[in-house]
């Protein structure tokens, strides 16, 4: 089982968002404020090049799904935390059409 990512960068194009976000978990805090990189004028992460991720061997925590749910303990099951994350994948899609 693994999260199955597009590959589409949308979620990349909304990082000064989710830093601007208050989130409700401690552990998705830490991993807010632990983001190594900037963001352009548009809000989207600096590593994102021509739609990809420039770091995505090595890209930090927040944005990898199926590291979070093996290194932190984020209260759900690994099913429960993809679903969390596809539905909100969907939704970035359904606003970007």
């Amino acid at each position: 089982m693994g999260f199955n990512c597009t590959g589409c960068g949308l979620c990349c194009t909304q990082i000064e968002k989710i830093k601007r976000t208050v989130h409700p978990f401690g552990w998705m805090q830490k991993l807010v404020d632990a983001f190594p990189y900037g963001t352009d004028v548009d809000g989207a992460c600096m590593m994102l090049v021509d739609g990809q991720c420039s770091v995505y061997e090595d890209r930090p925590l927040l944005c990898d799904i199926e590291r979070t749910a093996d290194e932190v303990d984020i209260g759900m099951s690994k099913r429960q935390w993809f679903e969390v994350n596809y539905r909100g994948c969907k939704q970035l899609q359904r606003e970007a059409e």
